[in-house]
Order: C-alpha cells, then structure tokens, then sequence
C-alpha cells in the first residue's frame, strides 16, 4: 500500500480527527501510529519560562501523543490490530531544568 505522511498540529483534537480520518479514507485501516512529534519550543532557565510557553510545550510533548493516541486506538479495537510507536527526545535526560518535567511526561518516567 505505501507510506504517506500527514503533517497536522497534534495539540489541538480537532486536527489529529482530520489527520485520522483522512488515513482511513487513504488506507481503508490504520495498523500503525509512530508519533515522533515534540521538541522544545524555547530553551530558558526555569523561572523564565512564561505559561505560554510551558502550555505549548506541554501540548505538543505530552498532550499531542495522547491525542493521537486516544483517537486512533478505537480504529485499532475495531479492526483488532495495531501498533503505536512513540519515539521521545533525548531532552528528558539531557535537557534544561525548565523543560525537563515535560520531557520526562513524554518518556513515562
């Protein structure tokens, strides 16, 4: 069948539907989900991160893998298959204090 790539905003629900449904119309079925999305959005020390910023990286980081996941699992209860990948980032171990609690959301520790 092939890859495709769908490039859509995970922190918002309303995109990650969109991104779901339209893998059903191309695909017929979904069997696998890799979410490898995530990154800090500005590096600063600890008291300097503003909530903004600590809102959208926690959106994208941790939110994001759970929308994704969450919408996509009932395709996969359905079609009794499916596998999800999450690759997380390196910054959970190596990272700044400021974004470190985010990242380690993100890996489960």
């Amino acid at each position: 069948m092939g890859i495709k790539l769908y490039h859509h905003s995970i922190d918002d629900n309303k995109n990650v539907d969109k991104m779901i449904e339209k893998s059903i119309q191309d695909f017929q079925i979904i069997d696998f989900e890799l979410n490898s999305a995530g990154g800090a959005l500005a590096r600063k020390p600890f008291l300097e991160i503003t909530s903004d910023l600590w809102d959208r990286t926690y959106a994208l980081n941790v939110a994001g893998t759970f929308n994704t996941a969450q919408t996509v699992i009932p395709h996969m209860i359905e079609n009794k298959a499916g596998v999800i990948f999450n690759i997380a980032s390196v910054a959970a171990k190596a990272s700044g204090a400021g974004i470190l609690f985010i990242m380690h959301r993100q890996k489960g520790l």
